[in-house]
């Protein structure tokens, strides 16, 4: 479904941009919010009173196999006795690099009091540049990362932005 994703300058990869359709157990449907993550739209003005949590990570957090609903983080304002906003910030495919960089883009716009990453093991391998060169999935995204001997103490590796590739190879990064 990335194909019909809409790229993001900001983050540097695809976000999805229509409804996605999960059928490897069954068919559902699920429509993204304006932001490109499937969840609800929030409204930008926090509600007096409440708790913003958001929940950042790849598939776990994306739940794209089971309806809106019954996701973890769409439970939670119902199981307990605060009050609570609960968002969901997932990209299937995504690691540690991605989440970072869509929490520094939206913890602020959202006023988030609460950011909480869902790691996964897979998650160490997801944003570093040498693995994800030799991978040609459909849910890879194009940034990436590796170790070095400076400050921060990695490298990010930005692919330039879809326009500025030739044709063959915006089509190869959408379907990557």
């Amino acid at each position: 479904y990335f194909g019909s994703g809409i790229y993001d300058e900001t983050l540097g990869f695809y976000v999805p941009s229509s409804t996605v359709i999960y059928n490897k157990d069954r068919y559902l449907r699920r429509t993204p919010n304006r932001d490109g993550f499937m969840d609800i739209d929030h409204d930008r003005q926090r509600s007096p009173g409440v708790t913003r949590v958001g929940f950042f990570g790849d598939s776990y957090v994306e739940s794209v196999q089971v309806p809106l609903e019954t996701v973890f983080f769409r439970q939670i304002p119902s199981r307990t006795t605060a009050n609570v906003e609960t968002f969901g910030f997932g990209i299937s495919g995504i690691g540690t690099l991605q989440s970072s960089l869509i929490y520094q883009r939206y913890a602020s716009e959202y006023d988030l009091d609460v950011a909480v990453y869902v790691f996964v093991p897979n998650d160490l391998g997801d944003h570093f540049e040498r693995i994800q060169r030799g991978r040609r999935g459909t849910l890879t995204p194009p940034i990436a990362a590796d170790l070095a001997a400076n400050e921060q103490g990695f490298e990010v590796f930005a692919p330039p932005p879809p326009d500025e590739l030739p044709m063959r190879q915006r089509w190869a990064m959408r379907l990557k």
